[in-house]
């Protein structure tokens, strides 16, 4: 309403007119996330080429940060995973502009006697590559607890635990060990792990 009277006053119509239209819609195209008069989506504001991953023919780069492992590697994919690229260290990628994929693995890191096994966390598996422009995935590593011990099931003892996981390093000591880790899984026979 007091566009109206101002226009009215000024004798500027269509100028006005053009104003009270840019006002209404929040000025469009910019990417506004907001509701109303002040931001607006979809026709009324529109979210412009800022909130869209668009896809081209043209190539932008992956950076594939990998980290937590003794190594400092993990398995990862980029793209599909039947057909994408097999990532190991970190490394950067050359990919079509665009949205992309990046799944991780589970990985082990060997050791004197048994080995270790890695769960990943991948911050974006979904990231926007922008043509020409660099766009970072960082995949960590953190040790699955149960992983790198020996383990022995236990039938007779004196704890209610069935298996017990003992520390490799402790494993050639003589004298009495505790186990680092006990679980009762119901049963101790028949037992195979591998991560």
């Amino acid at each position: 309403m007091t566009i109206r009277r101002a226009c009215a006053h000024s004798g500027q119509l269509i100028i006005c007119a053009m104003f009270a239209t840019l006002v209404g819609c929040g000025g469009g195209g910019r990417g506004g996330t907001g509701t109303g008069a002040t931001g607006g989506t979809g026709a009324t504001g529109g979210t412009g080429a800022v909130g869209s991953c668009p896809s081209s023919s043209a190539t932008g780069t992956l950076a594939i940060e990998i980290g937590g492992t003794p190594s400092g590697s993990g398995l990862v994919i980029v793209g599909p995973t039947a057909t994408g690229m097999q990532v190991t260290t970190s490394s950067d990628v050359t990919v079509a502009a665009g949205p992309q994929t990046v799944t991780a693995y589970l990985a082990a890191e060997p050791a004197a006697l048994v080995r270790t096994a890695y769960t990943p966390t991948v911050d974006d598996a979904t990231p926007c590559v922008r043509a020409g422009q660099t766009t970072t995935v960082h995949v960590d590593y953190t040790l699955i607890d149960t992983s790198g011990v020996v383990w022995t099931g236990l039938s007779n003892g004196a704890t209610t635990a069935t298996m017990l996981g003992y520390d490799p390093a402790m494993v050639t000591a003589s004298g009495s060990v505790s186990a680092v880790v006990t679980a009762d899984t119901h049963g101790a026979d028949g037992f195979t792990f591998d991560y």
